[in-house]
């Protein structure tokens, strides 16, 4: 089981500018939608109110095949996001989250099923707040430690920009043994320096693969001890990003449980991985966050053998 750790919310996203449409979102409920509506075992760990938007996010996490026995009920209502869609595509967020449900973690709540995870998602704004962000990061300690389930960390900052973010960004990394980081994030987190130097340097710092994702251009993968990897991105009519990096996220864990590349012994595993091996893994997960895109909201794919089709129809790496 992979396991999706953090905000499970509601973003009003409008076409016209007029007229919203609710949309169950958040981080960790996206990737878990990609993740389950590919085939893979996907579980969410998250805070969900009992309100109409709460009931709302379950039975779309229940259609879609995502396991919801981690669930915690909150008593707060849900956090709300409002999405503001560019002229490319691009989102940006206005967020109604004082006292809501997503950010009130207790030390027993965050608790994973007794068989170890596989895989555990952690980031964007449940890293960012506290009481859950020293939680989470405890949660991902002890996995990290035990070794048993590999812990992939994206930043998709949203609140903590400039130095605090990459101060708590880069506490984590040695917790971790993927990252996931746009190169917005990173313009956000080290304001006039160069993404992928900062991606380099992250990667020594603990990662054994950190993935800078570059939006239509694809990826750049870095790696201890190897030169970089970049992998073009299919192209695709775009309706609005939401969602894409989450997606990714989730293609790239699936994509790697189904090489053996999650779980015990992965990290001597995933370090012996040729290039042909890790370009394959990137084309699926840019792939998947493409055809994200083509949908106003989140909407992940729904099947992995579509998501296999447009990344192998347009292989390209350097």
């Amino acid at each position: 089981m992979i396991v999706c750790c953090g905000e499970a919310l509601i973003d009003l996203v409008t076409e016209d500018g007029l007229t919203y449409s609710a949309r169950a979102g958040g981080s960790a409920l996206i990737a878990a939608l990609a993740g389950a509506r590919m085939g893979g075992d996907f579980a969410i760990l998250a805070r969900v109110s009992k309100d109409a938007f709460g009931q709302r996010i379950r039975q779309e996490l229940q259609e879609s095949g995502v396991a919801t026995d981690l669930l915690v009920d909150a008593v707060e209502q849900t956090t709300l996001a409002v999405a503001a869609i560019s002229t490319d595509g691009n989102a940006s967020y206005s967020f109604y989250m004082k006292g809501t449900a997503d950010w009130n973690w207790t030390s027993n709540e965050l608790i994973l099923p007794a068989a170890p995870a596989l895989a555990l998602l952690v980031g964007s704004m449940s890293m960012e707040v506290e009481p859950g962000r020293g939680l989470i990061l405890e949660l991902a300690e002890s996995c990290h430690s035990h070794g048993h389930t590999t812990v992939l960390f994206d930043p998709n900052t949203r609140l903590q920009s400039g130095s605090l973010g990459a101060s708590n960004a880069e506490a984590t990394l040695p917790f971790v043994d993927i990252v996931k980081v746009s190169e917005e994030d990173m313009s956000l987190l080290y304001p006039g320096h160069d993404p992928a130097e900062v991606a380099l340097k992250w990667a020594g710092l603990g990662p054994d693969l950190v993935c800078l994702t570059k939006g239509a251009s694809g990826v750049v993968a870095y790696r201890p001890d190897h030169p970089p990897l970049s992998v073009a991105s299919p192209s695709v009519d775009v309706a609005d990003t939401i969602g894409a990096g989450d997606t990714f996220c989730a293609a790239l864990l699936f994509g790697l449980q189904k090489n053996g590349l999650l779980g015990s012994g992965s990290r001597e595993r995933r370090a012996s991985l040729s290039r042909e091996t890790i370009r394959r893994l990137l084309q699926l997960a840019c792939a998947a966050a493409a055809l994200a895109c083509e949908n106003i909201g989140a909407s992940p794919p729904q099947a992995w053998s579509i998501v296999e089709s447009l990344a192998f129809d347009h292989p390209g790496a350097v």
